[in-house]
């Protein structure tokens, strides 16, 4: 073979601290924990009805989809670029999308990992939904979701 590509995935050099063992995850100080427990505290608006409440879900996960992208692409580093591309990556902010299934933020996501930024690879997008989903899926995070479920009721 002449030619090599000049990016390729063979697999994730760096992890999601999410997708680690319980015994590797990072704890919480406790100003940390209490800042959380403050915040779960506060009343937020009452949402019309359950479509705008399923866009704002949607939109959460846009977000973290084009977050997960940058931490995994900068390896957890610092990046000044971080910004831009999670403001370009995720629809929800860079031109107000609202979504109304799992489907459009999915499509509409891996479409402008393949446009924008300047890594542009199938494979790493896959990577990166994996990973989200996993973090959607996990024990901690269901958990989680279904306190703030039971509390906005």
């Amino acid at each position: 073979m002449l030619f090599r590509a000049d990016f390729e995935v063979v697999g994730p050099l760096f992890e999601a601290p999410w997708c680690k063992n319980d015994e590797e995850k990072p704890e919480f100080s406790k100003e940390a924990k209490y800042r959380m427990q403050v915040l779960s505290c506060k009343v937020l608006p009452c949402m019309d009805d359950i479509h705008s409440r399923k866009s704002v879900y949607f939109g959460c996960v846009d977000l973290l989809l084009a977050f997960t992208y940058d931490l995994l692409m900068r390896e957890g580093d610092e990046n000044p670029e971080s910004g831009w591309n999670i403001a370009k990556l995720a629809s929800s902010l860079s031109w107000l999308q609202n979504f109304h299934s799992i489907d459009q933020v999915l499509i509409n996501f891996l479409r402008r990992l393949l446009c924008f930024p300047l890594y542009r690879n199938w494979k790493f997008g896959k990577i990166v939904v994996k990973q989200v989903s996993s973090l959607l899926l996990s024990k901690q995070g269901t958990k989680n979701m279904k306190q703030s479920a039971r509390r906005s009721k």
